[in-house]
C-alpha cells in the first residue's frame, strides 16, 4: 500500500490498480483461510458464512468510504491511510491464527 502511494501517478494508474487488486485479493485469501480454520466443523457453512459477512461488510464500507473521499483527498493519501489500517489487522490475524486448532 505504501509503495502504491509512493509510485502511483496518472501515467501508471493501470499498473497500480492491478497491484491494488492483488493486495486486496491476498488479504481476502488470508482471511478466508483463517476463517475456514476457525469454523466449527459441525456448523462449517454457517460459521464460514458469518466470517465472510464480516469481511464483505468491511470491504463494502472501505470501498464506499474511499470512493466518497476520492474527490476531497489526494489518492496517494488514501493509499497511505489504507496501508496504515491494514497494518492494524496484523494483531487480529495473529489472534485468529492462534485460535486455530
Amino acid at each position: 500500500m505504501f509503495s502504491i502511494a509512493a509510485f502511483t501517478s496518472l501515467e501508471n494508474v493501470l499498473v497500480m490498480t492491478l497491484l491494488w487488486g492483488m493486495c486486496l485479493a491476498a488479504i481476502e485469501l488470508v482471511f478466508v483461510t483463517l476463517a475456514m480454520l476457525n469454523a466449527d466443523p459441525r456448523l462449517g457453512a454457517a460459521t464460514f458464512a458469518a466470517f465472510m459477512a464480516i469481511s464483505n461488510i468491511g470491504t463494502g464500507l472501505g470501498q464506499a468510504t474511499t470512493t466518497g473521499l476520492i474527490d476531497a483527498v489526494d489518492f496517494r493519501w488514501l493509499f497511505v491511510v489504507l496501508g496504515a489500517l491494514n497494518l492494524l489487522l496484523f494483531p487480529l490475524l495473529r489472534q485468529m491464527r492462534r485460535a486455530a486448532p
